[in-house]
């Protein structure tokens, strides 16, 4: 076998070990996540709450009328990687509407929502959230109060 055809072959295999390989592993353990959001003693309407587990995958999950739905770490929800969590929460709401002019055809005249946060600016960042859960196996259910 000439030096070439080695390398190619050489090659071509350890491509395909590491293609293969990186399909291998344990995959990540992640627990189901469920429960309220309120803001004020009233349910946050709308919202997104992200959870930060270290040297983790983040996971999300919506809120909806108060009730987190669909939490998620890979696909629509499977869930929320094990450990302990930071979460920050987004949620905002419709305070009025305004009319402006398309920017292709001035002529054009659009309708657009004015939003305002529905919740205190603290809580959408990780850093001045301090809003912490402990993701386990199985269900976990959070029930976080929001207060000014």
């Amino acid at each position: 076998m000439n030096k070439k055809c080695f390398c190619f072959w050489g090659s071509l295999g350890l491509v395909l070990s590491l293609v293969f390989l990186s399909g291998c592993g344990k995959s990540l353990p992640l627990g189901s996540v469920t429960g309220t959001v309120t803001y004020q003693g009233k349910p946050v309407a709308d919202g997104k709450i992200t959870f930060v587990v270290a040297g983790t995958r983040d996971g999300m999950a919506r809120i909806v009328n108060g009730q987190i739905v669909e939490a998620s770490t890979f696909k629509k929800g499977d869930g929320i990687a094990l450990g302990q969590a930071q979460l920050s929460i987004f949620a905002d709401k419709i305070v009025g509407q305004k009319k402006v002019h398309g920017e292709e055809d001035p002529n054009t005249v659009l309708t657009v929502d004015i939003r305002e946060l529905a919740i205190p600016k603290k809580y959408t960042q990780i850093e001045t959230s301090e809003l912490t859960f402990e993701i386990k196996k199985g269900k976990n259910v959070i029930n976080l109060e929001l207060t000014d």
